[in-house]
């Protein structure tokens, strides 16, 4: 097995300073006047003073002055004829230049010196000779014009900050760097990484359950502390990175990815991932490597296409894992039996399409969750968006008023704008939906799972989630994860966490939460991953943990009741 281990744990976030360098402005100096004499060359006054360059602006290594204009050279003085024919002085020899200022130095982290200022101007003209011959006198020879002065000296750049100069490195837009500001909003620096919330530059783009999608598509498995590794998932054909993906499914030993050209392909995270046919490859077994991905079939030689994304699950009960296709079709495969075949055991190892009575494959679907036993997929109908729930129902969980096992998806009422549906538990399931950003809730319900402040063992319908006041809605949700349900912990049934728009987290039911929701005291997430009953923490009672990414770009595995979270980077160095 491949693993790259990720950066180092860090224990708070990164300060980034942003500074901006300006470039001072330059000036020049007027010419140089011409005055000649009435008999002889009046002398020629030279250039005038050469202007410096202008302040270098500041900020992170400031530029220097610009340089300063040359000089003018003086004219020449130009003779007269002189009385009696005498002839007339040579002309004065034009000015010299003055130099160009020269450009002020880079202000550095220390401060910064001045540019040099403009070389004199060059020497006068020479004398013009006098040789007139014979009758009258010669005229005066012009004057030398006098020398240009130097150009001012440029003044110094202002004084850098702490981080390097114009040329040195930059101080925004990197790994761990708070994003750069312009014009198009908060960037970064490369389109490997993402700004996170307007905050940081990372290469983690979200969360799927524990794993990490990077921004130029590539996957790491993130193991649990203490080994903290990062495992990336490869493609079993040509052993480099499997790229380009877009979905992700965790499941119970294996997972899956959803790629750009509509394919899906799995993978075994422990080599009985492929027990009963998970990998969808049209076998079963209980030998293997470990993150190697294949490719998903629907028979022999005939690959899964058209794959928009996958069924959110519940890791610790799902052998099975589902994909919907373009136009809204279900496809499923690994352990079937209530998802295809009403409780009667079936596994498949390629992918068959769920249907509405045996026959008709179900079209419409844009959204589906599954625990192993039963399932809930939104479709969208006519006029309206529906849930729709089938398999195992002992608790009340298809919402459908009893506890009678379906077959096929049958319709829940008493949802107006589902968005996302979720079961979850260890055989005590409940199901919760994203109604618009409101959250609705329904099945089994001993501790709280239901998150409506009481603990009545079953509610059979749609139940709107409240706060602790048992009728304020619980609100402005975008998000929400299931999971915490422990083998180890018979009694434990589970957990659900809501992510709301403040990027703060809301949790509720299990044997450790409340039923009602509680803040889970980690704030600024932007993805939330899955909730394990990690049974590390079993002897404090504090065995549910959660796992986020945060704004800073780490990720947290946080264990539940003021346990100190432990916080990594995700790797964003080459993976091969």
């Amino acid at each position: 097995m491949m693993s790259a281990r990720g950066g180092s744990r860090v224990q708070g976030l990164v300060s980034v300073v942003l500074a901006a360098a300006f470039v001072g402005g330059c000036s020049s100096s007027p010419p140089g006047r011409p005055d000649g004499g009435s008999t002889g060359g009046n002398e020629a006054t030279g250039g005038t003073t050469a202007t410096g360059g202008a302040t270098g602006g500041a900020g992170s290594g400031g530029k220097g002055g610009a340089t300063g204009s040359a000089g003018s050279g003086g004219s020449a003085g130009s003779g007269v004829l002189g009385s009696g024919g005498s002839s007339a002085g040579g002309n004065g020899g034009a000015a010299g230049a003055g130099a160009a200022g020269s450009t002020g130095a880079v202000g550095g982290a220390a401060g910064s010196k001045t540019g040099a200022g403009g070389a004199a101007g060059g020497g006068g003209g020479s004398a013009g000779a006098a040789t007139g011959s014979g009758g009258g006198p010669t005229g005066s020879a012009g004057a030398s014009g006098s020398a240009g002065t130097s150009g001012s000296a440029g003044a110094g750049g202002m004084s850098g900050g702490s981080g390097a100069g114009a040329t040195g490195g930059t101080t925004c837009g990197d790994v761990a760097q708070a994003c750069c500001v312009g014009d198009g909003g908060e960037t970064c620096n490369d389109n490997s990484l993402v700004c996170l919330a307007g905050a940081s530059c990372s290469c983690a783009k979200t969360l799927f359950g524990r794993y990490v999608l990077r921004v130029d598509g590539a996957l790491l498995y993130e193991n649990d502390p203490s080994s903290e590794a990062q495992t990336p998932v490869l493609n079993a054909n040509t052993g480099l990175l499997l790229a380009n993906i877009t979905d992700v499914l965790e499941g119970a030993a294996f997972g899956c990815a959803a790629l750009s050209d509509g394919s899906v392909w799995c993978w075994r995270t422990a080599t009985n991932g492929n027990g009963s046919g998970q990998l969808g490859g049209g076998t079963t077994d209980t030998s293997g490597a470990v993150f190697r991905a294949t490719q998903v079939l629907t028979a022999i030689n005939q690959p899964l296409s058209g794959v928009t994304s996958l069924a959110y699950v519940e890791t610790i009960n799902a052998a099975a894992a589902c994909a919907i296709t373009d136009g809204g079709g279900l496809y499923c495969w690994g352990t079937t039996s209530y998802l295809l075949n009403g409780g009667t055991a079936q596994t498949s190892p390629y992918a068959v399409p769920i249907t509405s009575d045996g026959v008709t494959p179900v079209t419409g679907v844009v959204q589906v969750g599954i625990d192993g036993y039963d399932a809930c997929a939104i479709i969208q109908g006519a006029s309206s968006k529906d849930v729709w729930c089938w398999g195992i129902n002992g608790n009340g969980q298809l919402g459908t008023g009893d506890t009678t096992l379906r077959r096929y998806p049958t319709k829940v009422v008493g949802i107006s704008n589902p968005i996302k549906v979720v079961p979850f538990g260890y055989n005590v399931t409940t199901t919760c939906v994203l109604d618009g950003s409101n959250v609705r809730c329904w099945g089994a319900n001993a501790n709280g799972q239901v998150g409506s402040g009481t603990t009545t063992p079953t509610i059979l319908a749609p139940t709107i989630v409240t706060l602790s006041d048992g009728t304020t809605p619980l609100g402005n949700i975008v998000d929400m994860k299931a999971g915490g349900a422990n083998t180890v912990y018979s009694g434990e049934s589970g957990a659900i966490c809501a992510l709301a728009n403040n990027r703060t987290i809301q949790c509720w039911g299990s044997s450790t939460l409340q039923s009602h929701p509680t803040t889970f005291g980690i704030s600024n997430v932007v993805a939330l991953g899955n909730l394990d009953g990690d049974s590390t923490y079993q002897g404090t009672g504090n065995y549910l943990t959660v796992r986020v990414l945060t704004s800073d770009g780490l990720y947290h595995f946080a264990p539940q009741g003021g346990t100190t979270p432990v916080v990594w980077r995700p790797n964003c160095g080459l993976l091969q």
